[in-house]
This record gives structure tokens, C-alpha cells and sequence, in this order.
């Protein structure tokens, strides 16, 4: 018998995408990352600094023709895989429709 495939429960599709960022935090400064995927509603990456579930964040997302600065909060957490939840509505989908080659889906982990 075969296991049945997993779904994503998430609201929002996962695009892959893998671009450097830098996070800049009230208590730590600046810390370079590289993001994983994103989302409407947000966005993951990895990032060598330990970031506080729940602490906002300001995330540089360096697109290569034009970086984009958007506001964040620290969501979730594994290692150094962290999820970042937009403050903003309609950021997410900004970003997608701003990215500078076509994404591709991320599937289900």
C-alpha cells in the first residue's frame, strides 16, 4: 500500500525563490541570509542568527535589478530556517509579480 502524498495546508502557493537578503533586527543589527521561498503572505529563509519568534524584523531583499525593503515578523523556526509572515497585506504578491525571473513552485515538504 502506498503512503498517501502530503499536502500543503498553507493559504497561499510556495514559489521557490533564492536570493540574498539582509535582516535587520532591533536587538542583533544586520545578519545576510539567503531566501528559500516565498508566498502572498510570506517568505523563509536562512539566516546565521538566532531571531525571536514574534520579533519584527525589516528584510532586504536583494532582487539583483532593484532591492526591495519590506517589514516582517518572525513566525516560525527550525535551526536557522526561519519563516517571516509579511505585515503588510498585498506584499507578497507585490514581490512575486516584482521577481525578476519566472518562479517555480515549491512542493510540499
Amino acid at each position: 500500500m502506498q503512503p498517501a502524498p502530503k499536502t500543503d495546508a498553507r493559504h497561499y502557493q510556495r514559489f521557490l525563490m533564492e536570493v540574498e537578503v539582509n535582516v535587520y533586527t532591533q536587538k542583533n543589527g544586520l545578519a545576510p541570509g539567503q531566501t528559500l521561498d516565498i508566498s502572498e503572505s510570506g517568505i523563509s529563509a536562512v539566516v546565521p542568527l538566532e531571531l525571536l519568534i514574534g520579533e519584527a524584523v525589516k528584510l532586504d531583499i536583494r532582487f539583483p535589478l532593484e532591492p526591495v525593503m519590506v517589514s516582517a515578523v518572525v513566525r516560525s523556526r527550525n535551526a536557522f530556517r526561519y519563516g517571516f509572515e509579511f505585515d503588510r497585506p498585498g506584499t507578497g504578491k507585490e514581490l512575486i509579480q516584482r521577481a525578476p525571473v519566472r518562479l517555480t513552485v515549491a512542493r510540499p515538504m
